[in-house]
């Protein structure tokens, strides 16, 4: 009768290593596996990349965003080429490369058991799993993050010339990647002037933490006109400033998969923000449980390493959000990769907390069930159109014109449409395959419709064919739908639908109408 306990303890542990393992070999496996075409940041991350290195600063200035990706990535393309597999593999490269430095960081944080429980979970949450999938910074910026808190440790705790050092060379290269970075600063730096006048025992503590976000906020200043001019001139002008409301809604951006507008509830989705968020209160209010009973305690647990690490993340984040309400900027999940990592290892953290391997199998065996279920429905979730329209575009003449409005749908669309026609985009009528964020709210607004379209009119002329792609998204309204109005009107041409745009089945959705020659067209 004594053994049976024993063994089933046994059973447990050995079938919470057969889950932790299938977590990691599925968690590697979705960091390179998506059936989506590039949409706009993607191939407009590529689009600057593939320019000479001398000329990235000059199109961020313009774009919003800082260089250290852009180099990298243009390296990559020069190895490894501009093919949607191979740009897409230095953001899975760079998430597998976290998986062992969030196991030493939860290690050094908490203990080992946690850092096995934070590999398992951090392999298989669709946040880090979509942005291993995207052409954009932010994988990189979770590696850096994770990094930062693994070095972060000493600095607090057992300050060093090597630990402080490589802290702040992480905090500028994360500075570098990602402005959301900024906030990670503010909170470190006033976090390091608090414990530098704590007294301990009558004597100051060291102010090796101030010093290390010193030294990156200096290192930061070379490129402070080209950020200082993105902030005056481009912010994110694609969307309204973030509300208060966000600093309690971020959190359930982890659990679900980012490449979709509209998240349509359902069972794995629920199990996965249900699990998280519990998860994360248990670890910051919860004392350990015993076998019939666990007490919460509304206050922030006394152990240090919770008390540090909930308190930076989600400082972090309310500084960010109330920066950017009153800076007019807006908040996507995205930028929370700053925090992504510590929040995680805080969920493994809730989920160790139940001490008993029985427990933490059955939780993370669900928790698991709901994850990779949404991993695997991200998989095959299309996040742009322009595939689609691009097949419809093959067959159109060489010499026709083709307007996009606006101009964010140019650079997915032309990475996969045919080179040999002549683009524009509104509101400028340029090239779209970079887009121009300069002054962009007031480009638009200073783009008249009816101008607009006798502009157009001129440069299409009576006899070249003439394609509209345009969307209502974008922060536009119906600018776009009414602009296609104003040139059926200015151009005497009708136009016939070749694409519509499927609202729900794409994060970038397109509409593709044809308006063919007068000689041609129908009569009015």
């Amino acid at each position: 009768m004594t053994a049976r306990p024993r063994d089933l303890q046994a059973l447990c542990k050995n079938l919470l290593t057969g889950v932790i393992a299938v977590d990691l070999l599925l968690g590697v496996w979705f960091r390179f596996m998506t059936t989506s075409k590039l949409w706009l940041d993607e191939a407009l991350s590529v689009n600057i990349a593939a320019h000479p290195l001398g000329t990235i600063p000059s199109l961020l200035r313009h774009d919003g965003a800082p260089p250290l990706y852009y180099y990298l990535l243009h390296f990559w393309i020069d190895l490894f080429g501009r093919g949607d597999v191979s740009v897409r593999s230095l953001s899975g490269v760079l998430s597998v490369a976290t998986l062992p430095v969030v196991y030493f960081a939860a290690k050094r944080w908490f203990s080992t058991r946690t850092a096995v429980i934070a590999l398992a979970l951090v392999a298989i949450i669709p946040y880090p799993i979509y942005f291993a999938t995207e052409t954009r910074m932010y994988a990189l910026e979770m590696l850096l993050s994770s990094l930062l808190f693994l070095v972060l440790h000493g600095v607090l705790f057992k300050p060093s010339w090597s630990n402080n050092l490589s802290f702040a060379l992480i905090l500028v290269l994360m500075l570098y990647t990602q402005y959301w970075s900024l906030y990670v600063l503010v909170v470190l730096g006033a976090t390091g002037v608090l414990v530098w006048r704590r007294s301990m025992g009558g004597a100051k503590r060291s102010p090796a933490l101030l010093m290390s976000c010193a030294i990156a906020g200096i290192s930061f200043v070379p490129w402070f006109p080209v950020f200082n001019d993105q902030r005056l001139h481009t912010g994110t002008p694609w969307a309204g400033s973030a509300s208060f409301a966000d600093i309690f809604t971020w959190l359930g951006c982890f659990s679900v998969n980012q490449s979709v507008h509209y998240v349509v509830s359902s069972l794995h989705l629920v199990i996965g923000i249900d699990i998280f968020v519990a998860m994360l209160m248990i670890a910051i209010f919860a004392q350990r449980m015993s076998r019939d009973r666990a007490e919460l305690v509304f206050r922030i647990v006394p152990e240090d390493s919770v008390r540090w690490m909930s308190a930076l993340i989600f400082a972090t984040m309310v500084v960010g959000m109330v920066a950017s309400h009153f800076g007019h900027s807006t908040f996507v999940p995205r930028y929370a990769s700053v925090v992504a990592v510590p929040i995680f290892i805080l969920v493994a953290v809730g989920l160790e907390k139940f001490n008993t391997s029985l427990r933490i199998l059955l939780i993370l065996s669900l928790f698991s069930f709901g994850l990779l279920w949404t991993d695997h429905w991200g998989v095959g979730s299309q996040r742009t159109q322009a595939g689609k329209i691009a097949t419809a575009l093959a067959h159109a003449e060489p010499d026709s014109v083709v307007f996009v409005c606006p101009d964010q749908l140019g650079p997915s669309l032309l990475r996969y449409s045919n080179p040999q026609l002549h683009y524009l985009g509104f509101p400028r009528l340029e090239n779209p395959s970079i887009v121009n964020w300069s002054n962009y709210q007031a480009a638009v607004k200073a783009a008249r419709g009816d101008l607009v379209a006798r502009d157009l009119n001129k440069i299409v002329g009576s006899d070249r064919p003439l394609y509209v792609v345009w969307s209502k998204n974008y922060n536009l309204s119906d600018t776009c739908q009414n602009l296609l109005t104003e040139i059926e009107l200015v151009t005497n041409r009708r136009s016939i639908t070749e694409v519509s745009a499927v609202e729900g089945g794409y994060y970038q959705s397109m509409n593709l109408e044809y308006l063919p020659p007068r000689a041609s067209a129908f009569s009015r």
